[in-house]
């Protein structure tokens, strides 16, 4: 299973799309895999499904959304486990984009520390081809943008290593429009 969120979020199986229908159910996965392998509060789920107004059900439509998640996305490698009031979508880290992203940044800086700074620059640009857009950009919720930040500034600091990595190798010519 693939499991996308830098740009518009999405779930692959093979070759095929999994259809994951309802605004909430996107939502929660969004969530969830904004925050992969990590323990995520209901209250955060609800707060990003509904904003500032939850119904008096709420944490149990969070439930049931979570059920309907689990039968399209439970696997041996991917799977979603409640511990209280906590959830985690449990996952490789080779089937999130994000996670990539962020193992092959560590890498890279590895790079730059033991010397190896051509190495860097060739990760980096393999990490930016994960990117399609904006974290989760298909899902409306001003809570689930503010957990997107820290992917953006991840992001970043990507570039910004990218270019001073370029400017070391004096090779600026690369990084202007006028060639």
């Amino acid at each position: 299973m693939e499991l996308n969120f830098l740009g518009p979020s999405t779930v692959r199986s093979g070759s095929s799309e999994v259809d994951i229908p309802g605004t909430r159910d996107r939502k929660i996965l969004a969530t969830l895999l904004l925050n992969s392998n990590r323990p995520v509060h209901i209250d955060l789920l609800i707060d990003v499904v509904w904003d500032d107004d939850p119904p008096a059900t709420a944490r149990q439509q969070v439930q049931n959304r979570l059920d309907s998640l689990r039968a399209r996305l439970d696997t041996e490698a991917t799977h979603i486990n409640r511990n209280g009031k906590h959830c985690t979508l449990h996952v490789k880290y080779d089937q999130v984009d994000g996670l990539k992203f962020r193992k092959i940044y560590t890498e890279a800086t590895s790079s730059i520390n033991s010397g190896n700074t051509e190495n860097a620059v060739t990760l980096l640009r393999s990490a930016f081809e994960l990117w399609r857009g904006a974290p989760v950009e298909d899902v409306e919720s001003a809570k689930l943008q503010t957990e997107a930040l820290r992917w953006k500034e991840l992001h970043l600091k990507a570039i910004e290593t990218l270019i001073d990595l370029e400017y070391s190798l004096n090779r600026h010519r690369l990084l202007t429009a006028d060639r």
